[in-house]
């Protein structure tokens, strides 16, 4: 009853929000950012007509047999299959918490945020997240320690705002931080992380995979993508980063079949182990994007913050941002 009720408070106060009047945008810092995404599990947005909005996409980094969009976690479909999902804690304003609970990983997702704005804040403040990924049974009751990949995107719908990732074509190592600037945000950058030392699949030198070293994944590195994507698809986030990882998927399917081919000229069997194989971000993207994603691939448990930092927020006395 309590937490029928808590998700009731807060799809009031969602409703009440979304329709209230515009003056409750960069003229109230503590309402411009908030987890206005109802339909997304995890995901922040900005009040505004062309808002930045961020959000959580993932999937079981299992193996690449098991690799399916029906398997990709975004918006809350009842096809899913969760065990369960919600806000545990929302108070309208700075702090909200929510677990899911996904058996196909399987793990239980955490994620918690909280904003910090004040009476000088012009862009709206600042937010972190944490996404902590825990074993769903016991260690003991596991023989293969549950790997998944967390892909965070970022989306921009104004036209005279910009999205940067750095340039580096074998993966991002340590943080990985999009750098933007709106009119509205002014300058601000997304900072992507590991809380402590995070453990991640390692393809073992022996394991016959089948593909060509270029195309086994280095989950040390974080990968990711940026493109300009047409104003009215924004909101496709899950189709974009499908696109995204098409070609990885397509490359490695191509070694497989040439593979195959060879196994059966020669008369061998054809049995590769592709454990721990799934397909990963391009490491591209342009000068000037309007959706980006990173991509880190772990064995659970892990922690992970998501840290929105705003220039405004961190300006001298002489008015240079530090």
């Amino acid at each position: 009853f309590f937490k029928s009720k808590m998700m009731l408070l807060v799809v009031a106060f969602l409703l009440a929000t979304a329709f209230a009047s515009p003056s409750y945008g960069l003229d109230n810092n503590t309402l411009y950012w908030g987890s206005y995404r109802p339909h997304v599990y995890v995901g922040m947005k900005t009040r505004s007509e062309k808002p930045l909005s961020t959000g959580l996409i993932w999937f079981s980094a299992d193996s690449l047999q098991t690799f399916s969009p029906s398997n990709i976690r975004h918006t809350c479909e009842q096809h899913d299959n969760l065990k369960s999902y919600g806000w545990i804690a929302h108070d309208g304003l700075q702090y909200g918490k929510q677990i899911i609970k996904d058996p196909i990983v399987p793990f239980i997702l955490t994620s918690e945020f909280i904003k910090n704005t004040t009476s000088t804040s012009v862009h709206g403040g600042e937010w972190r997240m944490l996404l902590k990924g825990e074993k769903m049974t016991p260690s003991s009751n596991q023989q293969i320690e549950p790997a998944v990949s967390i892909l965070f995107y970022a989306s921009l719908s104004d036209s005279d705002g910009i999205l940067k990732l750095p340039h580096k074509k074998k993966g991002i190592s340590g943080e990985a931080q999009i750098k933007g600037k709106s009119p509205e945000l002014g300058e601000f950058g997304i900072i992507f992380r590991d809380v402590d030392e995070n453990k991640y699949p390692e393809i073992d030198p022996t394991q016959k995979t089948e593909l060509s070293d270029s195309n086994i994944p280095d989950f040390s590195k974080t990968y990711f993508y940026g493109s300009q994507i047409k104003e009215d698809d924004l909101w496709k986030a899950k189709d974009n980063c499908l696109q995204a990882l098409a070609p990885s998927f397509e490359r490695m399917r191509s070694d497989l079949q040439q593979s195959l081919s060879r196994s059966s000229e020669e008369g061998k069997q054809f049995q590769p182990d592709l454990r721990n194989i799934i397909p990963t971000l391009p490491n591209t993207s342009l000068k000037k994007n309007n959706f980006v994603v990173v991509q880190r691939t772990l064995t659970v448990p892990f922690e992970i913050e998501v840290i929105f930092v705003s220039a405004s927020e961190h300006v001298d006395d002489s008015g240079e941002e530090q």
